[in-house]
């Protein structure tokens, strides 16, 4: 999941938990032990399903995409910020031109921006200072490790995996 592992983050934070998944990986390119292809399809709790594409394998490699669709429209996020909404009711909702992002994290298994780790460190840094919650705590770290494990898991197995 190398770089995926932050989209797990973010889909859990966004769409609740996953009830099951089903996973297939392979080292496809680079001469690493693990990964650098893998498709999952998960099953969330409150009913709606999902697929994670996570790749350093492809050429040229794109920013994180996740793509949002049910029955009241479709938004579009390229690495966190959105890029298209298509609502059947239209939202205040504003979407500006952003700098394209220079990061190569998406072809390369080799982590060259550290930016959202020093947000990530410099928030636990002032939950330690303040005696205040950090915005992504242990807890929240180890669903998406959870459904990371579950992921491999099926992957290995080439079965789905329950995680409730």
């Amino acid at each position: 999941m190398n770089q995926g592992v932050h989209t797990v983050d973010l889909l859990l934070w966004l769409l609740g938990d996953v009830k099951r998944v089903y996973a297939k990986s392979l080292t496809a390119l680079h001469d690493i032990e693990s990964e650098d292809t893998l498709v999952s399809t998960l099953e969330f709790a409150n009913g709606a399903i999902g697929t994670i594409e996570a790749a350093t394998s492809v050429f040229p490699g794109y920013d994180r995409r996740i793509e949002i669709t049910g029955s009241e429209g479709t938004i579009i996020f390229e690495h966190d910020r959105i890029i298209r909404a298509d609502l059947k009711k239209p939202s205040s909702l504003t979407l500006q031109p952003q700098p394209q992002d220079t990061n190569q994290s998406s072809s390369s298994p080799i982590v060259s921006d550290v930016t959202g780790h020093r947000r990530i460190l410099e928030d636990f840094i002032n939950a330690i200072r303040t005696g205040e919650r950090p915005r992504c705590d242990g807890y929240e770290g180890r669903r998406s490790v959870r459904l990371v494990e579950a992921i491999y898991k099926s992957a290995s197995l080439g079965e789905p995996v329950d995680l409730s």
